[in-house]
Order: C-alpha cells, then sequence, then structure tokens
C-alpha cells in the first residue's frame, strides 16, 4: 500500500491501482488485451490513444493527490513532532520552576528556623538577665535590708548606753 491510507483499500480498483502506482503490477496486465500495440502513439487509434492518454491523465492526477497525501501528512507529522517538543519544554520549564519554588521555600523554612533560633536564644538572654538583674536586686536589697537594721541596732545600743550611763550617773 503506496498511501498507507486504509479508507481507500475499499475501492474495487485500489489493488491493481496500488499495484500500478508501486510499479510492483503492470498496467497492460490488467487492462489492456493481449494485442499487440505500437511503440509509437501516432500508430494507435484515436480512440485508443485518447483512452491511453486519459489513463495517463488519470494516473498522474492519482500520483499527484497521493503526493499531496503524503505531503501533508508529513506536515501533520512535524507539526505534530513540533507541538510535543514544545509541550516537552513546557513541561521541563514547569518542572524547573516548581524546582526552583521548593528551593526558594526550602531556604526560607531554613531562614525562618534559624530567625526562630536567634529569637529563642535572644528570649533566653534576655530572661538570664532579667533573673541576673532581679537576683542582684533582691541580694543589693538584702544588704541594704541587714545594714539598715545594723545601723538601727547600733543606734538603739547606743540609746540604750547613754539611757544606762545617764541612769548611772544619776545614781
Amino acid at each position: 500500500m503506496v498511501g498507507g491510507n486504509t479508507s481507500t483499500a475499499t475501492w474495487k480498483w485500489y489493488a491493481i491501482m496500488d499495484g500500478a502506482l508501486s510499479s510492483e503490477t503492470p498496467l497492460n496486465h490488467h487492462f489492456i488485451t493481449p494485442i499487440q500495440v505500437s511503440s509509437s502513439a501516432q500508430d494507435a487509434p484515436p480512440i485508443k490513444q485518447r483512452k491511453e492518454e486519459d489513463w495517463l491523465t488519470a494516473l498522474q492526477e492519482l500520483e499527484r493527490r497521493q503526493e499531496e497525501r503524503e505531503r501533508q501528512a508529513t506536515e501533520r507529522e512535524d507539526e505534530r513532532d513540533r507541538r510535543a517538543a514544545i509541550r516537552e519544554e513546557e513541561r521541563d520549564r514547569r518542572a524547573a520552576e516548581r524546582e526552583s519554588e521548593r528551593d526558594r521555600r526550602a531556604v526560607e523554612r531554613e531562614e525562618r528556623e534559624e530567625r526562630r533560633e536567634r529569637e529563642m536564644f535572644a528570649r533566653q538572654e534576655r530572661w538570664e538577665k532579667e533573673m541576673l538583674a532581679r537576683e542582684e536586686r533582691q541580694e543589693r536589697d538584702y544588704r541594704e535590708r541587714e545594714e539598715r537594721r545594723e545601723r538601727e541596732a547600733a543606734a538603739r545600743e547606743e540609746r540604750l548606753f547613754k539611757l544606762l550611763e545617764t541612769f548611772m550617773a544619776n545614781k
């Protein structure tokens, strides 16, 4: 089958025409009776010459149509290939975009985690500083209270000694 078109196989003359077009079967085997045909077209009777010309024209037209179908089939195949290449490029581009998006998100996640860690360390450091400051303040307050108590106790003792001294001096 030359054209590759299976729908033409239903034509009753298809096998003969297909063989003739593919040069497998000579046309004179099926259509021309065993009458001797002269080699010169001018020697043939006009009706027979016209029939031969009609057949040649028909064959040329069939060949032209077959070539046109083949050309169109080639163009369709080229177009399919081009579209397939475009689709493949689009798939590759989308895959690259998805990959870059995943990479970007991974970087963002890592940055967020690092920021959380820094914030956590900063909070912990602030808490430790606050605790240290609170402990220092409590220690200072405790020292000040103790010093004040000692001063007050010393002042009471001083008054007591003065009172005892005054009392002893009056006796």
